[in-house]
């Protein structure tokens, strides 16, 4: 704390605690309130983001999901002045920055009024493995309105059946996880 050696010992128990204690200390694990979040640059804001919120597939609301469950992202926008156009987009980056995918809803010609809005993406299933994740987010009329940064952060926990090796479940095996096959162990014809 402000530059003190607070603990000591094995890196990942430490930096994992470090962790869960700066996204409970920000209070926006699975949901944030965006209103009055001070943005990082200066923006129109004639869209603007109201709030975020991560969904399972029963609606509720949570920040913490297992590998390979769905995870809805649900977008709250107020629109201060009536626009033509609309375009939304997301990065979700791990917990120490790396950029692990984006997703784009490409520019579309509609009647935006004034109002609030809600649009949302869904990853279903989510192919992210272990570890915490936050999400930026941007939207444009014709030009940027707003975006921003670390809008929201959540923890992607091991399936229990999700391998019986324990070694494949160690925190260094990637951040994505996708569906394969292997052919079957055969003699090589050489």
């Amino acid at each position: 704390q402000q530059g003190q050696i607070v603990k000591m010992g094995d890196t990942s128990e430490v930096v994992s605690e470090y962790m869960n204690g700066v996204s409970e200390k920000k209070g926006y694990f699975g949901k944030r309130d965006l209103s009055s979040y001070p943005r990082s640059r200066n923006l129109p804001r004639n869209i603007d983001f109201v709030e975020i919120r991560l969904e399972d597939d029963a609606g509720d609301t949570k920040g913490v999901f297992v590998e390979k469950e769905n995870i809805k992202v649900v977008v709250k926008m107020l629109v201060r002045k009536p626009s033509r156009y609309f375009s939304i987009g997301m990065d979700v980056s791990t917990f120490e920055g790396v950029r692990v995918f984006s997703i784009i809803k490409p520019k579309v010609e509609v009647e935006l009024r004034e109002g609030v809005y809600e649009v949302s993406a869904q990853f279903a299933p989510s192919y992210l493995r272990p570890g915490k994740y936050s999400i930026n987010i941007s939207v444009q009329s014709s030009i940027l309105q707003d975006e921003v940064n670390d809008a929201v952060v959540f923890e992607v926990k091991h399936a229990a059946e999700s391998v019986d090796d324990q070694f494949w479940m160690s925190d260094n095996r990637g951040v994505t996880r996708f569906d394969y096959e292997w052919n079957e162990l055969r003699l090589s014809d050489q």
